[in-house]
């Protein structure tokens, strides 16, 4: 039976264990989906879970994305570009950290097509994520968010500036659906 979970706080609004465990029944693997509503953890209580609670993964989200990196023995090459991870998994006895928003949002650009300006809203680790991915892919990306100094994604070694004003943006991307994109006109 595998055991998994979502590590963070606040999370008792998730749709995670109900998204997961159905996927489970669908597929007939035999297993669990637990909240782990943290609001303070350190890396020894995360380290817990897998080698005494026996969790095989955990999916990280606020305010854990970032400083879960150090609790981790291995990091994906998308978790060190971004500086973010929101899934870990214990192989062959390593923790290993992934970032998996930045496959589910390039699935979603791709159907796009064209790189056209984005917005993204946000600057934790889904957006993060998500910035990168646009960047990669070519569009004009600019972030809003409540504080106004610009982030830097460790792999992009540049700030990405925050709104200014001035143009059409035709994608918002949020970080609470990283995966989802919509087409709007707004201007930045």
């Amino acid at each position: 039976m595998i055991k998994l979970g979502l590590v963070g706080h606040p999370i008792k609004h998730s749709l995670s264990p109900a998204l997961h465990e159905g996927f489970m029944a669908e597929h007939e693997v035999r297993g669990s989906y637990t909240l782990l509503e943290r609001a303070n953890l350190d890396r020894s209580e995360f380290r817990a879970l897998f080698f005494e609670d026996r969790f095989h993964g955990v999916n990280i989200t606020i305010p854990y994305k970032t400083v879960a990196l150090t609790w981790v023995d291995e990091i994906d090459p998308y978790a060190e570009a971004i500086g973010a991870i929101n899934t870990v998994v214990i192989e062959n006895g390593r923790l290993v950290g992934y970032n998996t928003d930045v496959d589910g949002i390039r699935k979603s650009l791709n159907l796009l097509g064209t790189p056209q300006p984005a917005l993204v809203f946000g600057t934790g680790g889904a957006s993060k994520a998500a910035a990168f991915v646009l960047k990669q892919m070519g569009f004009r990306t600019r972030l809003l968010d409540a504080e106004p100094n610009p982030i830097i994604i460790p792999s992009q070694r540049e700030k990405l500036p925050i709104i200014n004003g001035g143009s059409t943006v035709h994608l918002l991307v949020g970080p609470s659906f990283p995966g989802i994109i919509y087409r709007y006109l707004w201007p930045f």
